[in-house]
């Protein structure tokens, strides 16, 4: 069971990074992001983020032998301010609140 704090991020979903330096335009949609990654490391990583992932082995601490499967890479997102704490007071009953339900079901 995950976290429900942390959230998988969507490839269309936009963030704004908070560092400097690094990427000419901090506020991007997460595909762009791994497009620059991508770029950065010579390595595709539409593999590493597809459900498929990419064939390997590892070696845990405390096992005593390989173990084969496969690597995935994941973005998430993990808010500062619980949900409650970050809205504004507004409506309480927001259409979102159904598909929240919905998902979390």
């Amino acid at each position: 069971m995950t976290d429900p704090k942390v959230y998988d991020l969507l490839l269309n979903e936009v963030i704004n990074l908070k560092i400097g330096g690094y990427i000419q335009y901090p506020t991007c949609q997460v595909h762009e992001l791994l497009k620059i990654f991508q770029a950065n490391s010579g390595y595709p990583l539409n593999v590493l983020l597809s459900n498929d992932g990419l064939q390997c082995q590892a070696l845990r601490l405390g096992a005593q032998d390989w173990q084969s499967g496969r690597l995935k890479l994941k973005l998430q997102f993990e808010p500062d301010l619980p949900d409650s704490e970050e809205s504004d007071g507004g409506d309480l009953n927001s259409p979102l609140d159904e598909i929240r339900r919905l998902a979390e079901s």
